[in-house]
């Protein structure tokens, strides 16, 4: 049973009346209300970046913004009507006391996927291919669909539309179409697969060491002169990263005996791309699924004892820049503390990916 054309049509639509026979916990928006009965997936999901997309970054930016503006952002960070502004008057109430919208908060929560006009949606039960209106004797029932398993269920966020226009050819957020071109699409292995294994609602992708590890095949060898490392992005759906926002390095360093380094090399991987009264894309080295990139090391120093190789990922490489030209100009003062508090996070979330030394003989 496919979702209706208006499943993910932004902005949603109302809840609407609430049901006046259901008891409250039905009627509660909240994803606490739906943890009475689901908690290991709200358990998963409170540790998730879902339930974090509206983060003291995306907060601190409102105090420039009106209501419509900041809206257009929260269509994806936090998708419900009922976490909108409803008016200019409302932001500013909320950047005095955002303590006041807990459910604003929850980001993209339990509801925002899975209720339209108070009716519940997923995908069939495990081990069951049945869809339609299974009567659970809660809420209503739940409807579902096939659809919650297919990759075009993420599109609403994680895929520009054309009309929001491209840079290069490519939309600014161009997962799906990555997706849709790569092996991945054609052997029927969705977002949810990696994303959501075993229908966890972990949601996990490059901020997680474990998860981008597991998507790529490192080699590191000795050539007759120099060093390589070959890099695959072997179980990755879609370009290593996707987005404009992560930063991925390269690196070598030649040490001698003693451990002073004698010299270093560098390469990036990442889309980059910069606004100059239009956006422009400067460079895109990103490696697209099943793609092999060689990094090569030439030629070593004469007194090289070891070299060492190393992959660091950047997750959050573009909002660093971002956050620090907003506190430039940002003149309220809770919104320069979300900044801060943001551009802390950024720099929390850098880690080494790889590491591996290879030993010469000078």
């Amino acid at each position: 049973m496919p979702l209706f054309d208006a499943y993910w049509q932004q902005p949603l639509k109302e809840q609407g009346e609430k049901p006046k026979d259901w008891p409250h916990l039905w009627k509660d928006l909240q994803p606490s209300s739906c943890a009475s009965c689901h908690q290991e997936q709200h358990q998963a999901w409170q540790h998730s970046l879902h339930a974090n997309a509206f983060s003291p970054g995306l907060y601190g930016q409102f105090s420039t913004m009106s209501a419509r503006e900041a809206n257009a952002c929260l269509n994806c960070h936090t998708p419900l009507a009922e976490q909108k502004f409803s008016t200019d008057l409302s932001l500013k109430d909320s950047l005095k006391t955002p303590q006041k919208h807990a459910l604003r908060k929850a980001g993209v929560s339990c509801a925002g996927c899975h209720v339209r006009k108070w009716q519940r949606f997923g995908p069939p039960p495990k081990g069951s291919n049945q869809e339609g209106l299974f009567k659970t004797g809660v809420h209503g029932g739940f409807i579902a669909s096939k659809d919650f398993e297919k990759s075009t269920f993420c599109a609403s966020c994680h895929q520009f539309p054309k009309s929001w226009g491209t840079v290069n050819g490519k939309a600014m957020e161009n997962t799906l179409n990555e997706w849709k071109a790569s092996r991945f699409a054609k052997e029927n292995v969705h977002c949810q697969n990696c994303h959501m294994p075993e229908r966890k609602h972990l949601f996990k992708g490059i901020h997680d060491s474990k998860m981008t590890r597991k998507g790529l095949k490192i080699k590191v060898f000795k050539r007759k002169e120099g060093a390589e490392l070959s890099l695959t992005s072997e179980w990755i759906g879609h370009a290593f990263p996707t987005y404009i926002t992560p930063k991925v390095y390269v690196q070598a360093i030649a040490t001698s005996k003693d451990g002073t380094d004698l010299q270093a090399w560098e390469w990036v991987i990442f889309r980059d791309v910069r606004f100059n009264q239009a956006w422009v894309e400067k460079s895109d080295t990103r490696l697209m699924p099943n793609e092999t990139r060689r990094y090569v090391v030439k030629q070593l120093p004469a007194q090289t004892t070891q070299l060492i190789f190393r992959i660091r990922v950047e997750p959050d490489f573009y909002y660093k820049g971002l956050y620090k030209n907003l506190l430039t100009f940002t003149k309220d003062q809770k919104a320069l503390s979300q900044l801060r508090e943001a551009l802390s996070l950024t720099y929390k979330n850098d880690y080494t990916l790889f590491e591996q030394t290879l030993l010469f003989k000078p």
